[in-house]
């Protein structure tokens, strides 16, 4: 079985060092296998280096075989499991830190050996979300909002919310078989979120372009950052979080 959770649409690509700090300070790492034969590949290594299944009343050996979800290892307790829900599994996605086999293959050979310090924290301010950014929030009302845009405060504001909201569906395709009805819809959805994101956008760079910023082809987000604090904003790992 193949293992998909975009459209191909998806902005932002894993930040490699990103996901290093995010290993160094958690002593955990996410990896989504391809295939169940490489599922099983990676739980029978971590077998034969001393690593257990975390488990529980309902996570198992068989489990973590079985399920779809990415697989979650622990290096301190020397144990594996894996996510539970879309909405865990969402989450971790769209802070980037779910990585592919061969990055995985990378870090672990990199950090399973090594002894990390007990007082390492997480202080890079990151957010991870654990429910729709805004519920109440729909396309319609979205786009209502975007024509009626007075100030550069306005334009932040709808743009935080327009991203935010396109990132979090576009997290949760994965939850749908590729080639069903329901996959074919979400993507759908998620699209018409990311156009309406990538006009907000447009209209951002232009304010800044008026500014003599020069727009990059590649990390726009680096120009992006100092427009959306100047309204209030601040990016937190993937998600515009308003500072109060």
């Amino acid at each position: 079985m193949e293992y998909t959770n975009v459209c191909g649409i998806s902005k932002w690509t894993v930040d490699s060092d990103k996901v290093a700090r995010f290993v160094k300070n958690t002593r955990n790492i996410y990896v989504r296998p391809t295939t169940d034969e490489e599922r099983l590949r990676i739980i029978e290594m971590l077998e034969n280096d001393g690593y257990k299944v975390q488990a529980d009343e309902i996570t198992s050996r068989d489990t973590a075989i079985e399920t779809r979800f990415p697989l979650h290892i622990s290096f301190i307790a020397k144990e594996y499991t894996h996510l539970h829900s879309t909405v865990c599994a969402a989450a971790a996605t769209s802070q980037g830190i779910i990585v592919s086999e061969k990055e995985f293959y990378i870090l672990y050979s990199q950090y399973k050996d090594e002894v990390f310090e007990e007082e390492t924290k997480i202080d890079d301010g990151t957010v991870i979300l654990f429910g729709d950014p805004n519920p109440e929030l729909t396309l319609e009302i979205a786009g209502r909002i975007a024509k009626n845009i007075k100030t550069e405060s306005d334009l932040a504001a709808i743009f935080a919310d327009v991203d935010n909201k396109a990132r979090w569906l576009n997290a949760n395709i994965y939850d749908y078989d590729e080639g069903t009805e329901e996959y074919r819809k979400a993507c759908e959805i998620v699209d018409k979120w990311f156009s309406l994101d990538d006009i907000l956008e447009e209209q951002i760079f232009e304010i800044l372009s008026s500014e003599n910023v020069r727009i990059p082809q590649t990390g726009q987000i680096e120009v992006m950052i100092p427009f959306m604090e100047r309204n209030g904003y601040r990016d937190a790992g993937g998600w515009w979080i308003k500072d109060n």
